[in-house]
């Protein structure tokens, strides 16, 4: 399973329950999807992002390997401060340019945006 800060947020505090007696199997995820450790960082964000994830956890031969967490990527690319640095932004611009801005899931406002270019 997966319990992480935002099932602590939702299903633990949001509820008032008590964290001292409440065990982690009652209000984790327990079965969450999983990629394998051979999908390419950006694909496993697209998934995230279609699937709406903070979190994806990497799995081979059913051991987990690691997590992908979208907060640690952000970080981990914000840039170095200096003037002319894409950092996070340019990451997450690139992430999301994706061919399909005509499936059910785009916005209006995207949609129009790149019909616009």
């Amino acid at each position: 399973g997966l319990f992480t800060l935002k099932d602590l947020t939702n299903r633990v505090l949001a509820k008032e329950l008590d964290p001292d007696t409440t065990l982690v199997s009652e209000v984790m995820t327990p079965n969450p999807d999983s990629v394998e450790p051979d999908m390419s960082l950006l694909d496993a964000l697209h998934h995230m992002h279609h699937e709406k994830f903070l979190h994806l956890p990497i799995v081979e031969d059913g051991a987990a390997k690691g997590m992908v967490d979208a907060v640690d990527v952000m970080n981990a690319t914000m840039g170095d401060g200096e003037e002319g640095s894409g950092g996070w932004r340019t990451f997450w611009e690139q992430t999301m340019d994706v061919d399909d801005d005509e499936s059910e899931t785009a916005s209006l406002r995207s949609v129009g945006s790149r019909r616009s270019k």
